[in-house]
């Protein structure tokens, strides 16, 4: 082949790569113990990083936030998490009676696909995450990632007008010309 065609193709085959990509866009730890409580709840936020993320030519699909929980006093816990602002608020629940394993060690993952918040993740960036409870029980936060597939958009195809357009357009014209014509 041609170094041209080698080319050609090698551009090619980088462009199809960058289509889209998979990965943990973030983590999250907090500093200290976090126990949540009927009477105490915790909110934490994500924001994407604009490094590798360009929100004018590509959207996040498939994004799946995982939260890490624990249990030390075997409490009757429930869950209820709300995630993404006001606008895009979805609302997870867990209403089994001890919904998070039982033990210190013992580390409960949630894995919440995001629907109606990933709104607010192509719009704004940022992802606003609200834990609490609705029962007597607690239970402890450890952590949360929050992974996704980044895609390119497609370019907009440019507007083409219709033909009724086109035509109204030519009769304005024609009507000037005409109108034009009789002054002189």
């Amino acid at each position: 082949m041609s170094i041209a065609k080698n080319l050609i193709l090698a551009a090619s085959l980088f462009g199809t790569a960058l289509l889209s990509h998979a990965g943990v866009i973030d983590t999250f730890t907090p500093a200290t113990k976090v126990t949540v409580t009927k009477t105490k709840f915790f909110e934490f936020e994500y924001t994407v990083p604009t490094k590798n993320f360009d929100y004018l030519t590509q959207s996040l699909e498939d994004v799946k936030l995982t939260i890490f929980l624990t249990d030390e006093n075997k409490g009757d816990e429930t869950l209820k998490f709300i995630i993404g602002g006001t606008e895009f608020a979805q609302v997870y629940r867990d209403d089994r009676n001890n919904a998070v394993n039982n033990g210190k060690d013992n580390i409960t993952p949630v894995d919440i696909d995001l629907t109606t918040a990933l709104g607010q993740l192509n719009t704004y960036g940022k992802l606003s995450v609200f834990l609490s409870t609705d029962s007597a029980g607690d239970y402890n936060f450890t952590g949360s990632s929050l992974s996704a597939t980044v895609v390119d958009k497609p370019q907009r195809e440019r507007a083409v007008p219709e033909p009724a357009t086109l035509g109204l357009m030519g009769l304005g014209l024609a009507a000037l010309a005409v109108r034009r014509r009789r002054q002189s």
